[in-house]
């Protein structure tokens, strides 16, 4: 027992957190955070029995029961009662299928909170009338009253619960409208003005905070260190998902695993079920995708983590995609993971990720700090809810001043206002047009988005905690520029060619760029005293070249990596400087350039003055349609 209980002892994250109003609420928080407690701690019976079931067929089997179990309960009450279904019911040749099958598509949770919300009613009705049913709309007034001044107090989601309860009862007991309590006015102004009054000076509700920058930019990194347990980093892959692709904790639970595929467009997958989702309910399942793009960091962790799930020991045939895995997280143990248990593993990533470092010289990824300086400070991890990463890409989007039309599609709130057909058809695109969006936003700025006001949170959190504030710097990545607040680095981060294939996710230093541009001859070279007349920039991921005239335009040649050029050719660039062009069109250069009459320009080469009216220039080859991206102009005359 001393072995079993040492060997869980590394899964503990103890934390440092703000007084809980109750014990319940401090238990709430210990099992959040611990591996421990949210590994033993199950919320009904039917999770109990789903933790130690492997095939998708027992576990399929385990809620049918369960649904059968709760829909028999709330049948006796029917029965109990009197109401009119008794008789069709069992007026059929097999009454007691009729009587599983009464309450439709609901699932089990769903007909058990009906049950435990109507059995306390169900025993006042008894005491005060005598009738296990209401015998008018008075009787249930009566018990909210009752249960007002008792002990115990009314809880803020009582008065809902027992409505609901009522409403579901009713319904599959083909109660007339006539005789119905759910539909009375006098009944349904009760339970109005009880949530008001419950809600009157209670505490505010809580929310699930944004993710900020730095721990997605981390959570990248952390899935190429290979020293981090290989499932550890399958969950963080996860997590980024869940960012990008706006989903709860619940949700990933439910991915289709043989249908989840990365194409060149990006990943794409499919919730089997979710909350408002599945079998029985009117979407039966609903796509996700994530462009193949998204990322913030420099590395394609969409494939470094795609190719995890893919591997031997996360592809076998399952009905559920999250899995446990074994006390030292090295492979799974095909049990399904419970959102609770997601949580408290993120939590543990959380605690283990290390600071990062900007982007320096030419390279274009993030770092991490060598020292093994950790990111979070423990006081902060129970700030970071399992629904915050649902709500991070809507936000940002909707600051940015995104269409809420569009945004809907993100969170896949759209779905049931179109035909199934239409959203699947339009979502992907749509998608990852917002995903591009956030993404350009974030690197160069341009819009307006930024973490202020979750920095101050953040701080509120520590002082409650008793911790400095100060241990939020590592998570400060924005920086607040002359065009707003932004990473300050290149867009798009990650660099795929057209086969979804990295092209650069390294991109090349500067000593070692080999540039195809038109070397100069050895003797014009000793005869060039002067400055070249011409120049190319050159970028620095993916090598486009564009060809300039000296001083022809803003661009200043020190600020970019260039390359001289003396005597430009159709070979020379890909593409010609818009501003520039009409300078090497008609050859006149402005004052103070590079090309003088010690250079190795002539007046043959730069006449001037500009060509006659109706003069055919000469093509050297590259036309500005091609060069300026179709801008209608006169051929380019180079020399």
């Amino acid at each position: 027992m001393r072995a079993k209980r040492l060997r869980f002892l590394r899964d503990e994250v103890f934390i440092a957190r703000p007084t809980a109003g109750s014990m319940h609420d401090a238990y709430q928080d210990r099992q959040s955070a611990s591996l421990v407690l949210s590994r033993k701690h199950f919320k009904s019976s039917l999770a109990k029995r789903l933790a130690g079931l492997e095939g998708e067929e027992e576990k399929a089997s385990a809620e049918e029961l369960e649904r059968i179990r709760w829909a028999l309960q709330l049948a006796e009450y029917i029965q109990e009662a009197g109401l009119p279904v008794v008789a069709s019911v069992e007026a059929t040749a097999n009454p007691m299928e009729t009587w599983k099958r009464l309450f439709g598509s609901r699932r089990a949770r769903t007909l058990r909170n009906r049950s435990r919300s109507w059995r306390p009613v169900r025993e006042y009705l008894l005491v005060a009338t005598g009738s296990p049913w209401p015998l008018g709309v008075w009787a249930l007034i009566d018990y909210l009253e009752s249960l007002a001044l008792s002990e115990a107090r009314m809880s803020r989601s009582a008065p809902d619960a027992v409505a609901a309860a009522l409403s579901v009862l009713e319904l599959a007991g083909q109660v007339s409208e006539a005789d119905s309590i759910a539909g009375d006015t006098l009944w349904k102004a009760t339970v109005e003005s009880w949530r008001v009054t419950l809600q009157t000076g209670a505490p505010p509700r809580v929310q699930a905070e944004a993710t900020p920058l730095a721990i997605i930019i981390s959570c990248e990194l952390y899935l190429f260190v290979g020293a981090n347990s290989r499932h550890l980093r399958a969950i963080a892959w996860l997590f980024l998902v869940m960012h990008w692709a706006a989903l709860r904790a619940d949700d990933v639970l439910h991915i289709g695993p043989a249908r989840l595929a990365l194409t060149a467009t990006g990943l794409c997958g499919v919730l089997t079920q979710t909350k408002t989702t599945g079998p029985g309910r009117k979407t039966r399942e609903v796509p996700f995708f994530i462009g193949r793009r998204c990322g913030l960091a420099g590395v394609d962790w969409i494939k470094e983590g795609f190719d995890f799930w893919c591997s031997e020991d996360y592809s076998f045939a399952r009905g559920f995609f999250l899995m446990k895995s074994t006390a030292d997280y090295s492979t799974p143990n095909k049990r399904l993971m419970s959102a609770d248990l997601l949580v408290a593993h993120i939590r543990l990533i959380l605690s283990t990720l290390r600071q990062i470092h900007r982007p320096k010289g030419f390279s274009a990824e993030w770092t991490l700090d060598a020292s093994e300086a950790p990111l979070v400070h423990t006081a902060l991890l129970l700030f970071f809810k399992g629904h915050g990463p649902r709500h991070r890409l809507p936000s940002v989007a909707a600051a940015m001043g995104v269409a809420k039309a569009e945004r809907d599609f993100v969170g896949r709130w759209g779905v049931d206002a179109r035909q199934s057909s239409e959203y699947v058809l339009t979502a992907g695109q749509v998608v990852r047009g917002v995903q591009e969006t956030v993404m350009k936003g974030l690197c160069g700025a341009g819009r307006n988005y930024d973490e202020e006001e979750l920095f101050e949170k953040l701080k509120r959190w520590c002082c409650d905690c008793g911790v400095d504030p100060e241990c939020t710097r590592p998570l400060r990545t924005l920086l607040n520029t002359h065009r707003g607040w932004c990473l300050g680095q290149d867009f798009p981060a990650l660099v795929i060619n057209e086969n979804g294939q990295e092209e650069t996710v390294r991109p090349l230093s500067e000593d070692s760029i080999a540039l195809p541009v038109t070397a100069l001859p050895a003797e014009e070279l000793k005869s060039s005293a002067g400055p070249a007349p011409c120049w190319v920039s050159v970028a620095k991921r993916s090598g486009f070249r564009r060809l300039h005239k000296w001083a022809g335009c803003g661009v200043n040649p020190w600020q970019v990596y260039t390359i001289d050029v003396w005597k430009p050719t159709a070979a020379s660039a890909d593409a010609v400087c818009k501003v520039c062009a009409r300078f090497i069109l008609v050859g006149a250069l402005p004052e103070g350039t590079g090309s003088s009459s010690s250079g190795s320009s002539s007046s043959e080469d730069e006449p001037s003055e500009p060509p006659a009216k109706g003069a055919e220039a000469q093509v050297v080859g590259i036309s500005p349609a091609q060069a300026l991206g179709g801008i209608p102009s006169p051929v380019i005359n180079l020399l």
